[in-house]
């Protein structure tokens, strides 16, 4: 519940007050809260009233403006208190009151509301007056009529509600006595689910005047609980060990084969078809035709016909080539740059049309697969749902999509958190200081290659110097002995020495040696590496990643290679076709030639020699020769038809393995997309569930630290705080395992893992519980996507800190329930009121439970005396847990005496507030003149309390002014 509290108070105790009070929030004693002074309140009609007040925090003090500081907030609840200090009759003053009604108006109006006109934030009203002891004669206009509550506070400072009280006074502990009134009155006690007076409120049966005496004790216990202390070593997952929660629940036992079963765990994975490697289209080649008899020769005899066509042209083009470059350079000349031609030509080029043939089908081609190549299909979402569940299942005992649950004599395996993914944070250190974590499978696989290189450079290194040894040792051992040196002329200074044999020695020598060092340390480091690697691929998780990465980097290279070579697709050579084509050209002019001077000498023959030629003869052998020379033509025409044919096929083979590497190039494309999504979404996924398996809650941090003994000092007598006996609690072994059970139950990463994501879906707009999670669907990459906010969750330590905190409430809930017997601290009151006695946790807050004690007689006048107005009433009683089976064993609503209504506390500290009948004004001497009285007044019979402090006949009570 969110709720504001806002505190009104003018003059200089208010001051005070207000200084003890932030001291308080800094050291966690007390929540945040807003201090308006009078002087800050500018009214300027007909504008609402402009307040600055004093935000106290545990920053400290800060102005700001009232009415913005609320409108950033959701609220709840509003509380506005007026706090009346009558430190002296003259202290208070009626226009604080008044001030505070504006204030309370102006709230009032700018609280939002429904449809049907309802407030939706509550808003709760009071006015709290603190008199000092011996204080009467108030005015009774500092009261706020019709307001929710008006509230008296008795000005008595009880150790104990069952010890005498040691007055309040303006000297010595008034500040701290308001101080508390006003900080219960606001809710802003640590621990206290609530103010003291948010239940009293007006009715119909209340008189809008009247008034409500109340007095307050608080207890509370500094220092770590033990709750704290259990939750503190059983939430930290370093505790457990490598093997992780299988050592210590009942449920499951760690893997006498991890190895095995994150293998057969990883195999599971890569056999669904959204992880399975898919198999390459077939190749497209260019089948084998059957053709019947009667079309292959209709074919060829049409080709044969084209031929003679196709010759002719050959032929023409031949000559009107030597044509236009004559006409060329008898017309224009040849430097023109102008090319004169005679008629259109024909295409004898079979290469170009080849070529132009492949250029355009691979045009044709690159335009269709160039954005189609890129184009992957998301994985499905169900892809990331079996695979946390999976890993989850693995290390917590749950169920296990895809595979059978790992048993051993019937009971359930766990593998270990390491075995399961690589612990958050896990990185190699190299040489030159950079890490390379765990999932970067790419940076890891190139640094092995790296180590891999270096070390052999090295190696051949070493085996070159020992080989430059082993020669030098070999031609010492085949020269001759070196002659004595004979004297000879003495060397300048300037002139070099020549270096000597032991030298050279001596320096291949440390070179080797350096060599060796340096291949040691190679392989030291290399075995490092390997050693380090092996201990993280081993989990299922990298074993996933690296079959990924591994035929992702496979596709990329097969990808750049088809790029590389993509141009390499040229025509087929034209030699053959070409050779062809020259041979049935000369063919065909040793055939026309042969062919016209036959049958040019038969006619001479028949018109020159024959004297009687018989003509039909001639004839008959001239179309003898013209059949002979078609055959024989023919004959031509049919092999360059084959050549032609062959040529053919080879182009259609071109064309077919241009269209295969096309397909090839776009699934593969397709195959990289998918490929890289899933590889993205792995790592994503990995750096999720290795939080959730290995560090899924932490301990919560303590939030109130230690107070100090100046603080403690001025704490009202009321206000009772203990410290432990001993600095640290001892937490058995025993309590330390059925803390682990109860915090590792079967399933508890799952489980983890759904609470972590209401509690993510609360904060980020839109996102959805239901079906498939955003988080599964998200394919965006980005940080600012589901996913990647996901991961910013767990990788903050947000998750983990409000899984600690559920996890610890849980162990506190257990711990009420009984089902965790914990040991209770033992303690003792600190400070000036200590009664040094150390005693049990609980004992300390039963005084909070017992007491009947009535209110100071001083508060009431005689007629409300004598009615019992000054017994208590009612009794607001909230208890830490701890101290919740004692309080129930006292039965207090089956005594006779004031009704008590016990609320949970959330903290070690326990807060009573007494509260009278609803009084008039005039029944409270507060607000009447000062009674005569003696030195000591005898005390009424009537006054004395019922129950168990009610004294005997022949006691007699007394009340000393």
């Amino acid at each position: 519940m969110e709720s504001a509290s806002v505190i009104i108070a003018g003059g200089r105790p208010a001051q005070d007050v207000r200084s003890l009070v932030a001291v308080w929030t800094k050291q966690g004693i007390t929540g945040a809260s807003l201090w308006v002074d009078p002087v800050d309140v500018i009214e300027a009609p007909p504008e609402p009233v402009q307040v600055t007040a004093v935000l106290v925090d545990r920053d400290g003090e800060h102005r700001v403006d009232l009415f913005a500081h609320l409108g950033r907030f959701r609220l709840d609840l509003v509380r506005v208190a007026v706090a009346q200090f009558a430190v002296t009759e003259d202290a208070v003053s009626a226009e604080v009151t008044n001030l505070g009604q504006e204030v309370g108006a102006t709230i009032e109006r700018a609280l939002p509301r429904d449809p049907s006109g309802r407030i939706m934030t509550r808003l709760h009203r009071t006015v709290v007056v603190i008199p000092a002891s011996g204080v009467t004669g108030l005015p009774s206009e500092i009261l706020a009529p019709r307001w929710e509550a008006n509230v008296v506070i008795s000005p008595e400072d009880r150790p104990d509600l069952d010890r005498m009280s040691i007055y309040v006074r303006a000297s010595e502990n008034y500040a701290g006595h308001a101080a508390a009134a006003v900080s219960v009155a606001a809710g802003i006690l640590r621990g206290i689910p609530g103010g003291a007076f948010d239940k009293v409120t007006t009715d119909s049966s209340s008189n809008p005047d009247d008034v409500v005496v109340a007095r307050l004790s608080i207890r509370s216990v500094v220092g770590e609980g033990v709750v704290d202390v259990l939750a503190r070593k059983a939430l930290e997952p370093v505790t457990l060990g490598p093997d992780g929660p299988g050592r210590v629940v009942t449920w499951a036992a760690p893997a006498s084969e991890p190895d095995l079963i994150a293998r057969r765990a990883a195999q599971s994975v890569l056999a669904a078809p959204e992880w399975a490697a898919q198999a390459p289209p077939e190749g497209d080649a260019p089948e084998r035709t059957r053709e019947g008899f009667r079309s292959a020769v209709g074919r060829a005899a049409r080709f044969n016909l084209r031929t003679v066509g196709a010759v002719a042209a050959w032929t023409a083009n031949s000559s009107r080539t030597s044509l236009e470059r004559s006409a060329t350079e008898h017309l224009v000349g040849r430097g023109s740059g102008v090319l004169v031609t005679v008629g259109p030509r024909a295409v004898d080029n079979a290469e170009a049309v080849a070529r132009d043939a492949i250029d355009s089908a691979r045009r044709t081609m690159d335009d269709e697969i160039a954005y189609e190549a890129t184009r992957g299909t998301p994985p499905p979402a169900s892809t990331w749902v079996t695979l946390r569940n999976l890993a989850f299942g693995l290390a917590d005992g749950g169920p296990i999509p895809g595979m059978e649950s790992p048993t051993q004599t019937g009971v359930r395996e766990v593998l270990r958190p390491g075995d399961v993914v690589p612990a958050p944070g896990a990185a190699f250190r190299t040489r030159d200081g950079a890490l390379i974590g765990a999932l970067d499978v790419h940076d890891l696989r190139a640094h092995r290659l790296d180590l891999a290189g270096e070390r052999q450079a090295r190696e051949a290194e070493l085996i070159r110097l020992q080989e430059v040894r082993a020669v030098r040792a070999a031609e010492r051992a085949d020269a001759p002995a070196a002659p004595l040196p004979q004297p000879g002329p003495t060397p300048s200074p300037d002139q070099a020495p020549e270096p000597s044999a032991e030298h050279e020695d001596a320096h291949l020598a440390e070179a080797l040696a350096g060599a060796e060092r340096a291949v040691r340390e190679s392989r030291v480091v290399e075995a490092d590496f390997a050693r380090w690697r092996a201990q993280n691929d081993r989990s299922v998780m990298s074993r996933v990643g690296e079959d990924v990465a591994k035929r992702l980097e496979e596709l990329e290279v097969s990808r750049q290679r088809f790029l590389d070579r993509r141009d390499d697709v040229t025509a087929p050579a034209t030699e053959a076709l070409d050779r062809a084509k020259r041979g049935l050209l000369r063919q065909w002019r040793w055939t026309l030639v042969i062919a016209a001077l036959v049958i040019a000498g038969v006619w001479i023959w028949a018109t020159q020699v024959d004297e009687a030629p018989d003509w039909s003869a001639y004839a008959w052998i001239t179309v003898g020769v013209v059949v002979l020379t078609l055959v024989v033509l023919l004959g031509f025409n049919h092999a360059f038809y084959k050549a032609f044919r062959h040529y053919e096929w080879e182009v259609a083979n071109v064309l077919a393995r241009q269209r295969r590497d096309a397909a090839l190039f776009l699934w593969e494309g397709k195959q990289l997309a998918r490929l890289r999504l899933l590889f993205a979404g792995w790592r994503a996924w990995a750096s999720v569930i290795s939080e959730v398996v290995h560090r899924p809650w932490e301990p919560t941090e303590a939030v109130y630290e230690d107070l100090t003994d100046d603080v403690i000092e001025r704490f009202p007598a009321a206000m009772a705080v203990a410290r432990q006996e001993e600095e640290q609690v001892d937490i058995s072994t025993r309590l330390l395992v059925a803390a682990y059970r109860a915090v590792y139950t079967e399933g508890w990463a799952q489980q983890a893992f759904a609470e972590a994501y209401e509690r993510f879906a609360e904060r980020v707009p839109g996102s959805q519980q239901q079906g498939h999670l955003d988080v599964d669907t998200d394919v965006s990459g980005s940080d600012l996507g589901a996913r990647g906010q996901l991961m910013e969750f767990w990788g903050s330590g947000e998750a983990r800190a409000f899984l600690g905190e559920e996890r610890t409430r849980r162990l506190r809930q257990l711990s009420n329930d009984g089902e965790l017997d914990l040991p209770h601290r033992r303690v003792g009151r600190v400070g000036k009121y200590s009664d040094d006695v150390w005693q049990e946790e609980p004992a300390f807050f039963l005084p909070t439970t017992i007491s009947e004690t009535t209110f100071s007689h001083e508060m009431f006048t005689s007629p409300a005396r004598a009615a019992n107005q000054h017994y208590v009433q009612t009794a607001r009683l909230w208890l830490p847990q701890v101290a919740y089976p004692a309080a129930e064993r006292m039965t207090l609503n089956d005594k006779v005496g004031p009704t008590v209504r016990l609320e949970p506390a959330d903290a070690d500290t326990a807060l009573r507030v007494d509260l009278s009948p609803r009084l008039l004004r005039r029944e409270v001497a507060l607000f009447t003149a000062k009674e005569p009285q003696g030195r000591r007044a005898a005390v009424d019979r009537s006054d004395r309390p019922s129950g168990l402090h009610a004294v005997d006949g022949a006691t007699a009570d007394r009340e000393f002014l």
